[in-house]
């Protein structure tokens, strides 16, 4: 649970920091295309700084036994870390625009 409370509390301060910022940036464009468009943009940048830790979560998750420092050890790879990332961005784009 200790990872997921980690990447759910770096997710929203991703989301909810980037979208504020992008308001203010926009202030002067029309408000519905700033959410819509706002809203995909930060929700692909947070899965995509969120998603390593996302990806380790699953793997100690799916070890059933408790040996987890092997798994760990795995991830050391940073292209084992985004293996999955695109997909996961694109579908995070119109979840979040919504």
């Amino acid at each position: 649970m200790g990872l997921t409370t980690a990447r759910e509390g770096l997710a929203l301060g991703i989301y909810f920091a980037f979208f504020e910022k992008i308001r203010e940036h926009f202030s002067n464009t029309n408000e519905n295309l700033v959410a819509v468009l706002g809203g995909g943009f930060v929700g692909v940048c947070s899965w995509f700084f969120t998603y390593p830790i996302d990806i380790l979560k699953t793997k100690i998750q799916l070890n059933y036994s408790t040996n987890t420092i092997k798994e760990v050890r795995k991830f050391t790879n940073i292209r084992s870390c985004f293996k999955g990332v695109v997909p996961c961005c694109a579908r995070a784009f119109p979840v979040n625009a919504i």
